[in-house]
């Protein structure tokens, strides 16, 4: 990690990453497709693979785990996705979707309606 890496983030066409909620969202707000590889729960809380599950049942990635996580099957998924665009497309259509880029007004709106309800 460095000061590059929002340039190098910026420039990529997709991203192979763990599945960490600010991994996940620095990919979304970006508009990043993603080969996910999640950490298991042997390795973490687990929440890893919660989110990654949810990021591949909304169709905003691609989940490597289990007898897929090897360097062929890595290098097959990302052929795959390169040589068929419109997977790729959809992948950083929907990953934008979970990942509203206007979070910031609804979490203010959200806030205000409480603090009005009181």
């Amino acid at each position: 990690f460095n000061d590059t890496f929002p340039d190098i983030l910026a420039a990529a066409d997709l991203v192979v990453s763990r599945a960490g909620a600010g991994t996940l969202w620095e990919n979304g707000v970006t508009g990043k497709a993603a080969i996910l590889i999640p950490l298991g729960s042997g390795s973490s809380r687990g929440d890893q693979l919660r989110n990654s599950e949810y990021f591949e049942a909304k169709g905003a990635a691609i989940v490597l785990k289990g007898g897929n996580l090897n360097s062929k099957g890595l290098f097959t998924e990302i052929n795959r996705l390169f040589n068929t665009k419109n997977v790729l497309n959809n992948l950083e259509k929907n990953v934008k979707l979970i990942c509203n880029q206007n979070s910031t007004d609804k979490i203010v709106g959200i806030i205000k309606d409480k603090i009005g309800s009181k």
